[in-house]
């Protein structure tokens, strides 16, 4: 029997004894989870007391280090201070050798120039000096001439012969001196004649290329209403023969009248007889500076006859936008228009130099020769 205040509990035999197991194995786990707390407050105590002891020994460490490195820095700085002073140092003792060595320089120069100065001066005197002697002795056959008439009568006939010799000598020097004179003359009106015709060749192919630009602006316009008008249409099969080339000018008379693509273009040669008349009569120093125009007029020529004619040409398979590729096709024409202009007149301008270097060159050498032999 087990009685727990005013109640009694009855226990079979063996019962009571697994009770107090029971109780006496609850007591040991409740000691056990006393024991647990206080090992886990310890180990916390620990890991406290170690948290503690790294921080300062880190603190401890970082001054060290940095004791150290303000220690380093010092040195190192006055290092680098010291450096810097030697440099500056070495630097005043080089400026100051520099400006003694450049006054010693300026002393030399005005020295020098001194010398030269006074040695020019020298120089000029002696020039005027050999000058004013010269024009005295000019002056002696004058005097001698007058001496003459005192000499004795055997001595007159080599004097007469001497001069008369001389004044044959002065007649050949001044008749080839006429003939060069002549010579000079013509080669000067040769000059000047080729000069005009070179400009008249020059003008005449500026118009030729003028007129030439103008027959391709008015075949692009023909070119670009075609296209107009075959946009326009929208009845199939009635395609008209365009696969002759929009050349509308020939190179005979120069006509400047505007016909349909439609109508059978003649061969064009674009007064290619003109051109290369004017360029074979550019031979003789124009030459090299045109006809490189010249073909490149005729290459151009060409290259825009075969755009402005696929560009009309191709019906079948209709472009795009017809109109775009035309205007296309005339900004390309001024941009290269423009530069051809630009340089045909760089053309022009090198003859005209050419020709008046020419005439410099004659003229020099007239001169220089005239002035050899005098």
């Amino acid at each position: 029997m087990y009685q727990v205040g005013y109640k009694k509990l009855y226990f079979r035999a063996g019962q009571v004894s697994f009770v107090f197991k029971v109780v006496s194995f609850l007591e040991l786990m409740a000691q056990i989870g006393s024991l647990e707390d206080v090992r886990k407050k310890v180990l916390q105590g620990t890991l406290e007391v170690q948290k503690c002891f790294r921080g300062h020994r880190a603190r401890q460490y970082f001054h060290e280090l940095k004791e150290g490195v303000v220690t380093l820095q010092s040195y190192v700085r006055g290092e680098i201070a010291r450096k810097e002073y030697n440099t500056l140092l070495s630097l005043k003792e080089q400026v100051a050798c520099k400006k003694l060595n450049l006054d010693k320089q300026l002393m030399a120069v005005v020295q020098i120039q001194s010398v030269l100065r006074g040695w020019l001066v020298r120089r000029r005197a002696r020039r005027i000096w050999n000058s004013k002697q010269s024009n005295v002795s000019k002056r002696k056959p004058g005097r001698r001439i007058s001496e003459v008439k005192d000499l004795s009568p055997e001595m007159l006939p080599s004097v007469v012969e001497e001069l008369q010799k001389r004044v044959v000598m002065a007649e050949v020097a001044l008749g080839r001196k006429e003939r060069e004179n002549a010579a000079l003359r013509e080669q000067v009106q040769q000059f000047e004649a080729r000069w005009l015709e070179y400009e008249s060749k020059m003008k005449s192919m500026e118009e030729m290329w003028q007129k030439q630009m103008a027959s391709l602006q008015m075949s692009l316009a023909a070119a670009r209403k075609s296209l107009v008008t075959d946009n326009t249409i929208s009845q199939p099969g009635k395609h008209h023969d365009t696969t002759q080339s929009p050349r509308f000018y020939d190179s005979e008379d120069m006509s400047l009248g505007p016909q349909t693509p439609d109508a059978a273009a003649p061969p064009i040669r674009y007064l290619n007889n003109g051109i290369e008349a004017a360029a074979s009569g550019l031979k003789n120093g124009g030459h090299d500076s045109v006809s490189p125009l010249i073909k490149e007029f005729e290459q151009r020529k060409r290259n825009f006859d075969d755009e402005v004619q696929a560009i009309v040409g191709v019906k079948s398979v209709t472009p795009p936008n017809p109109t775009e590729e035309v205007r296309k096709l005339k900004h390309r024409f001024e941009v290269w228009r423009k530069d051809y202009k630009f340089r045909l007149r760089e053309a022009k301008a090198k003859v005209q130099r050419m020709g008046h270097a020419e005439a410099e060159k004659h003229r020099r050498n007239w001169w220089g020769k005239k002035i050899k032999r005098f």
